[in-house]
């Protein structure tokens, strides 16, 4: 981490003849890929256990999120293209059993996280493309489960929530600027994630009294009261985000004599 700081602040304190310096803000819309083996495997067992009772319409699985970002970061634009970006991402999908009574179960997972992305690469005229490293923290999910229609309270009904460890991305990012507008276009695929994932639980008295806050990864067990694991916090995979931003110029530097 220091390393990367360190190559970073060098990168942006090298300014060649007529290089310009831009304070950028703007947001962007992007998609997320639901990976996780735990979801997986819920999906699964929640469809084997209900397929002969009267489910009609099986859960899908999350797999794409669709999500919102905003962000702000200084650029430098010279014989590099260097810059520093902070933002923050949110990202939510949803899935939906239906049973022939008339029963749906909703579900809707949401992700949120803020980001520090240093990234660095080549420009020809007001175009570029970097390689970009993504710094994820204060990664926090929330699956929220419903039951509607059900006449009576149904245990695996709730908002569950688990934080993360900050995780790394590694990617490209691909750039165009006409006047003030710049258009970027970030693909990004996890490559680390530190600490121990923590499990999506529901803090509800009577679910941690009944042994039953994780929410299930495994609802074969669920239903049959045995002990089971409950869906991991490690839920992450490839990311595609497009965003309109608008730069301020700071400063330019004329072209030295020689």
């Amino acid at each position: 981490m220091k390393f990367l700081l360190f190559f970073l602040l060098l990168a942006l304190s090298n300014s060649p003849a007529r290089a310009q310096h831009y304070l950028i803000a703007g947001g962007g819309f992007g998609l997320l890929q639901f990976d996780s083996r735990d979801l997986d495997l819920f999906q699964d067992t929640y469809n084997r256990v209900n397929i002969g009772s009267g489910q009609t319409v099986l859960l899908r699985g999350f797999d794409l999120g669709i999500g919102l970002s905003g962000e702000v970061s200084y650029r430098h634009m010279g014989k590099w293209s260097k810059a520093i970006t902070f933002g923050y991402q949110e990202y939510s999908a949803t899935d939906i059993a239906a049973f022939a009574g008339g029963a749906e179960r909703n579900l809707k997972l949401t992700a949120k996280h803020v980001y520090a992305q240093p990234s660095f690469g080549f420009i020809k005229k007001n175009i570029f493309v970097e390689g970009v490293a993504t710094i994820f923290g204060s990664r926090r999910f929330t699956l929220n489960s419903s039951l509607i229609d059900d006449e009576q309270e149904n245990p695996l009904s709730g908002t569950y929530q688990a934080r993360a460890a900050f995780a790394v991305d590694a990617g490209i990012t691909c750039g165009g600027m006409s006047g003030p507008i710049m258009l970027l276009l970030k693909i990004s695929y996890p490559v680390h994630k530190s600490g121990q994932a923590k499990i999506l639980t529901d803090p509800a008295a009577a679910k941690v009294l009944d042994g039953l806050s994780a929410f299930p990864d495994d609802f074969v067990k669920y239903v049959a009261r045995q002990p089971y694991k409950g869906v991991a916090s490690n839920i992450d995979g490839f990311k595609i985000m497009v965003t309109l931003n608008y730069a301020f110029r700071l400063s330019a530097r004329a072209a030295e004599r020689r």
